[in-house]
Formats: structure tokens, sequence, C-alpha cells
């Protein structure tokens, strides 16, 4: 894929473009909520050891999102740019995705109060790189819900807080780090960036994990 050119734009503009041909996608995730405290989450010292998802299921499910253009405000250029930027990143796995605007018995609005079509992905977290998120976060994505069942392996999540009830952005659409449908590592919402997000011979999401705790530790 050939990656769309990525120009900043005002904040007050993303709205407006996104309701144009051929835009649709900016993810959230949505923290949990409840009445008592955030259970503190899980920690593994290395990728989940769930079995790898096909091929065709995983281009089956990233297809529609990764063929969604948008300009973003901020967009990131390299990972130390959008670890910067994240005030929470996460590895996890995808636990669910639905099209309905629902959490956790209550209606939570689409991003900027848009009427474009958007899916839910719940992410189990298995790592906390920083923030303080629950066991789950969830995030929104413009476009529709995949069909396919989701991939079974862990993805790293580069998240931003926003002014959306119940929602974290991903801070960049290049801020989803995991195997794509070839089983490589990329950013898999927006593959030719994982030229310049990707740390110099990084093979596996674990080095990538590590490059990012070095980069938070500063």
């Amino acid at each position: 894929m050939v990656p769309s050119t990525r120009t900043a734009v005002p904040a007050t503009a993303l709205a407006a473009a996104l309701a144009l041909a051929l835009i649709g996608c900016a993810g959230e995730a949505p923290r949990p909520t409840g009445d008592g405290p955030a259970a503190a989450p899980p920690t593994s010292a290395g990728p989940s050891s769930t079995a790898p998802t096909s091929t065709q299921a995983r281009e089956d499910f990233w297809a529609g999102y990764s063929a969604i253009m948008i300009s973003e405000v901020d967009p990131a250029m390299s990972l130390e740019d959008l670890t910067e930027k994240s005030t929470v990143v996460v590895r996890g796995r995808i636990e669910g995705v639905t099209g309905a605007r629902e959490v956790d018995g209550r209606v939570v609005p689409a991003p900027d109060g848009s009427a474009l079509e958007t899916s839910l992905l719940t992410v189990r977290v298995e790592d906390v790189l920083t923030g303080e998120p629950g066991d789950t976060v969830r995030v929104w994505v413009y476009g529709a819900a995949p069909e396919t069942a989701p991939p079974a392996e862990s993805f790293l999540w580069y998240l931003m807080s926003s002014d959306t009830p119940d929602a974290l952005f991903m801070t960049n659409r290049s801020g989803v780090i995991g195997p794509d449908a070839a089983g490589t590592l990329s950013t898999v919402m927006v593959p030719g960036d994982a030229e310049f997000i990707l740390p110099d011979a990084a093979e596996s999401l674990q080095d990538v994990q590590r490059r990012t705790e070095e980069l938070l530790a500063g």
C-alpha cells in the first residue's frame, strides 16, 4: 500500500474533513468504567502465547481499516515521536469488535459527534508500558466492524486522551503495531508508515516494546 500524503491541518478542520469521501478512520479507546476503581492491569514478560491467526483472517480484518485515508493533525514521524505523544501505551489482544455505540450499557457518542459509521475494538490489556488503563481498553475506529474474527496475536497500542466520554484516541493511525497479513511486523492500519515508525533491526513485537520502554524511561 502506498501511504497517503500526511499533511497537518487545524484541529477544528479535522471533523469536517472526516465527512468527505475516502475519509473515515481515527481510532480511540474508551477507559473501562464502573463504580469502583479500575483493577490493576495484568502484566507478562513476553508476547501472547495465543495461537496465530491465519494469513487470510488477518488480511480480511485489517483490509477495511487500512484502505481508509485521512490527513492527520499531528502525524508521528518516528517511534520516538509516537511514544512522546502518547499518554497510554499498552500491549494487548483484540478481544472483540462491534459496531454498537454502547459501553457497559451506556450509549457513547462517536468522536467529534460524527455520524460516520464506527466500530469499537475491545482490547484485553496484557502489559502496561505507561498510563493507567484498566484490564481492557476500548478503541473507536472509523469504519464498519469487520465480519472476520479479530487476529489472535498481541499488538502494541499507542493512545492519548480525548474529549470524547469514555474514550482514548489512537495517538496516530500508525500507533497500532503488530503482525500484518503475512505475519510481518507492521503498523497495521497504515502499513506504509512502518518504514519510519519501526525501530531499525526490530524483528518482533518484543523488540518494539523494549525500545518503547527505553524511550519512556528517558
